[in-house]
């Protein structure tokens, strides 16, 4: 579809690809939808996340007071990775339920539904991996973003980056939790390891961690040896004795590569903005402090060479769009604006 058949500001249709753009368009951003949730530990929901963040872009204007009109560079949404997905996480589930359920409830865990589970994640893994090197190989300027699903999602679209660029870039994570646990309940690739798991990448990228209020010992101890981190508590008293937020991230960011990667998990933001999500922590960042966020990376430089925004679950007991795909859809519409400029 030529641009001038395009109309922005018209209602977009049920033929309409993600923020409602013609899904014919071409493409500087591939956005992979990622319906997977296996290792989801307490409340589950983010497998229809990529869906319902599909449904509330097109209730959006495409015209930004930053970005301007980034859109018209073109982002796609695959159809066929998310339907992939769905049928590979409902094969893992049922496998993970039972050793969930044995945890909690005391009894007793069956080894061969932990390894089923295991090997489903690598297959998935490498699936996203695999996918996004095809992506990055056909084209040396695309860029990839990855709406899950829970947090585990991105470990593939990482590694495909970290081996394009010999690990010379820095993840920005935020999150409410570090990630950073070896294993989780017997899964290697649990949503709690995402970031050890790219800490033993063989090029693995310096990560930069924020929003975190919520994590064990050992992982304090791990970050504190090999990732930057800024606690959400003293992050707020910053805040509270005067400090404004772009010092606190001048400081933060003062040795940032200039090549960067932001991995978002939704809790990372404050509970009122994500009341669904799974493992909802209080404190967080305020939605406008996340949007200025990227305004300011941007305004400093940084190369967005790829993202992620994981953990959005909508409210399944309401028809409507929630609160939690309408603000993330918002916070998907930054980093893709941000990655196309």
């Amino acid at each position: 579809m030529s641009e001038h058949e395009f109309d922005p500001e018209g209602t977009f249709t049920d033929e309409s690809s993600i923020f409602g753009l013609p899904k014919d368009m071409e493409s500087k951003l591939s956005i992979l939808p990622t319906a997977w949730e296996v290792t989801t530990s307490f409340r589950r929901g983010t497998l229809f996340g990529p869906e319902a963040l599909f449904n509330a872009t097109k209730q959006m204007d495409l015209f930004h007071p930053y970005w301007r009109k980034s859109y018209e560079k073109g982002i796609s949404w695959d159809v066929d990775f998310l339907e992939k997905t769905k049928l590979m996480n409902s094969e893992a589930t049922p496998y993970a339920l039972n050793v969930i359920n044995s945890l909690e409830t005391g009894g007793e865990v069956n080894q061969q539904d932990i390894e089923k589970v295991n090997m489903a994640s690598d297959n998935f893994n490498e699936y996203v991996y695999n996918t996004s090197k095809l992506i990055l190989e056909n084209d040396k300027n695309k860029r990839i973003g990855l709406v899950g699903g829970d947090h585990s999602c991105p470990y593939g679209l990482i590694k495909a980056l970290s081996e394009k660029y010999d690990g010379d870039f820095s993840i920005i994570h935020l999150d409410a939790h570090f990630d950073l646990r070896d294993s989780y309940q017997g899964f290697r690739h649990s949503h709690a390891s995402i970031m050890k798991n790219v800490l033993d990448l063989k090029t693995a990228p310096k990560i930069y961690q924020m929003g975190l209020r919520d994590f064990s010992a050992s992982e304090f101890n791990l970050a504190s040896e090999k990732t930057t981190f800024l606690l959400d508590q003293e992050f707020h008293k910053l805040k509270i004795e005067g400090k404004s937020f772009r010092n606190i991230l001048d400081d933060f960011f003062k040795n940032l590569s200039e090549k960067i990667y932001i991995s978002f998990d939704i809790d990372g933001l404050a509970p009122e903005f994500c009341p669904n999500t799974g493992t909802p922590v209080p404190g967080g960042l305020a939605y406008s402090e996340a949007v200025y966020l990227t305004h300011y990376l941007h305004e400093r430089g940084h190369e967005l060479i790829g993202f992620d925004l994981v953990e959005v679950s909508p409210d399944c007991d309401k028809e409507d769009l929630g609160l939690d795909e309408i603000i993330g859809s918002r916070l998907l519409y930054e980093l893709s604006c941000f990655a196309l400029s």
